[in-house]
């Protein structure tokens, strides 16, 4: 193919026409090194090589953006590019530039997160571990992080998130709050036991009262 028309399409890219009617936006590092010009002639193997390479800053660049608006996991940034249509070798390459420059660490995002949701909304360990398998992190980092920011006492974890979601529905009947403190602590994560007892303990007083 030759080179028909480039042009600037900003200060990074640059929009190559060639015969066929073909044309692919790329970089002017690349414009640059593979000296690409008007009139020239390029051969399937040079211009497969620019692909790949344009692939592998495209996908760098869509991987960085996605992870610096918040912290993503490995399994995350995987599937964005996924999505993007990018080879599988340039999202390989993307990962690892990101653990290069340490923009990627499930081991941290999993304690993170751990700390940030308990804090947050209170939960259980199945609830936990159950949104840090959607992310994508391994059973030796999920179960590291709820080792080590889960609460020794999870019956007074429970209870405190069961006395938060009661002043949301104190508009209920008594047996409607019942209800449905019973599958708010369900969906959260907590033990059937400290689920019970602590029904238990705040219908008995109430019922009391």
């Amino acid at each position: 193919m030759v080179i028909e028309r480039l042009i600037t399409k900003s200060n990074s890219k640059c929009l190559v026409e060639m015969s066929d009617d073909y044309s692919v936006i790329i970089s002017t590092d690349l414009v640059l090194e593979y000296k690409l010009h008007k009139g020239m002639q390029i051969e399937e193997d040079t211009l497969g090589s620019i692909l790949s390479r344009q692939n592998n800053i495209d996908a760098k660049q869509t991987a960085y953006n996605y992870i610096a608006y918040k912290p993503r996991t490995e399994s995350q940034v995987r599937s964005k590019l996924k999505e993007k249509l990018f080879p599988q070798d340039a999202i390989d390459k993307s990962i690892e530039f990101l653990y290069e420059f340490k923009y990627l660490d499930d081991e941290k995002y999993a304690m993170d997160f751990v700390k940030s949701y308990l804090n947050l909304k209170g939960a259980g360990r199945i609830k936990l571990a159950m949104e840090l398998k959607k992310r994508g992190i391994s059973k030796d980092h999920i179960s590291n992080a709820i080792q080590t920011h889960f609460p020794e006492d999870a019956a007074e974890l429970t209870m405190t998130t069961a006395i938060s979601y009661l002043k949301k529905i104190s508009y209920k009947t008594l047996e409607k709050q019942k209800s449905s403190l019973r599958n708010f602590l369900l969906r959260q994560g907590f033990e059937y036991n400290n689920i019970n007892n602590t029904m238990n303990e705040i219908f008995e007083n109430r019922e009391q009262n």
